[in-house]
């Protein structure tokens, strides 16, 4: 799903998907537009959150490649936090 210009809405769409207990290998949404620079209230960073959180009933995931989706500090504190 990489390099496919993927914003807020459809970054949650797609969160949203995987959230409900899921079992994923691999997510490389890299190269996309998940970040703050686009999403000023975080929407798209929370529901990436909630899709990782235990505390969420989150999926089982191996690997995630968010790289080069201008996310920052904050960002990376709102995902840690689940």
């Amino acid at each position: 799903m990489s390099w496919n210009n993927i914003r807020n809405a459809g970054a949650c769409a797609v969160f949203d998907a995987i959230t409900a207990k899921t079992s994923v290998e691999s997510l490389d949404v890299g190269y996309n537009a998940i970040g703050t620079a686009t999403d000023t209230e975080r929407d798209a960073v929370k529901c990436l959150a909630k899709m990782v959180g235990e505390d969420e009933g989150g999926c089982s995931l191996t690997h995630l490649n968010v790289s080069h989706n201008q996310m920052n500090a904050k960002d990376c504190e709102i995902i840690a936090s689940k």
